[in-house]
């Protein structure tokens, strides 16, 4: 898959039918595939990879070499292990780690930070990273991805239900 060239707009109209609209992909329950440490998600979630379809966004951190990008997400789930301090969780804020940052296209605005999220395999060159949703349009191209924090706790879903 070769990335286009172009503005923003023009690179995230390549990977989907309208940037708006959430992406759908079989094989997104097994992105986990696609990191360097895949123990990690495994450790807290079973078998099955949580859901990005719906995740919030909750930061995007560039380290001053700029080869390294962070993306901050949350994703309302419970982790498969139900010990200690994840008994009581039913949502997980992570950190994904894109090392080797070869591109990133970032548009956001004020509003609703629900994205859907979807890690790519580049043809085994390296990852994209496509987050879509009502004020945010995010595509990175990266070398590697790695997660470097997950943290349990109780989301309040009683938003959702208004």
């Amino acid at each position: 898959m070769s990335v286009p060239t172009g503005t923003p707009t023009e690179f995230l109209y390549a990977f989907s039918d309208h940037p708006t609209h959430a992406m759908t992909n079989p094989d997104q329950t097994q992105w986990r595939n696609l990191l360097e440490n895949p123990a990690a998600m495994s450790s807290v979630f079973g078998g099955a990879d949580p859901d990005l379809s719906d995740a919030r966004l909750l930061g995007i951190d560039i380290a001053e070499g700029g080869s390294l990008l962070t993306l901050k997400l949350s994703v309302n789930q419970a982790p498969g292990s139900q010990s200690g301090r994840w008994k009581t969780a039913n949502a997980i804020s992570m950190e994904l780690q894109c090392l080797g940052l070869e591109q990133a296209s970032i548009s956001t605005r004020s509003g609703d930070s629900t994205v859907s999220c979807e890690i790519k395999n580049e043809d085994g060159k390296g990852r994209i990273i496509r987050m879509i949703g009502p004020s945010t349009d995010v595509v990175i191209r990266c070398g590697f991805l790695r997660v470097n924090h997950l943290v349990p706790y109780t989301a309040d879903n009683s938003r959702e239900a208004m």
